[in-house]
């Protein structure tokens, strides 16, 4: 499901699969050949969200943008995960973290 959030919508390539139980919201880029498998949730609601080519994010995994810092102090900030990257299944990526290309990242990344 691909949603809105605060007038920004997800931008996702063409060749991209999204699976219909995957739940994207927000600022949202997601990129040629990239695979969102069941239960995903990425909320891009405090800033911008962008997923890299060829990356995979697996059943249940969370992604959110966010600080504490963010919320207080009303400024957007931006997490991106690069080009063939795998994000494990249930894994949580958090804040502002940058997953540089060709890694695989299991459980929680994030502050």
């Amino acid at each position: 499901m691909l949603e809105s959030f605060d007038g920004r919508s997800p931008q996702v390539a063409e060749t991209a699969f999204i699976h219909p139980s995957a739940c994207i919201r927000g600022d949202i880029i997601i990129g040629d050949y990239s695979i969102i498998w069941p239960g995903v949730s990425i909320t891009g609601d405090w800033g911008t969200i962008v997923i890299g080519r060829c990356t995979t994010i697996e059943d249940n995994s969370v992604i959110h943008v966010a600080t504490l810092d963010n919320w207080e102090n009303d400024m957007r900030c931006s997490l991106e995960i690069g080009d063939y990257v795998t994000v494990g299944h249930g894994a949580v990526v958090h804040g502002t973290p940058n997953i540089l290309s060709k890694p695989f990242t299991s459980t929680k990344v994030g502050r």
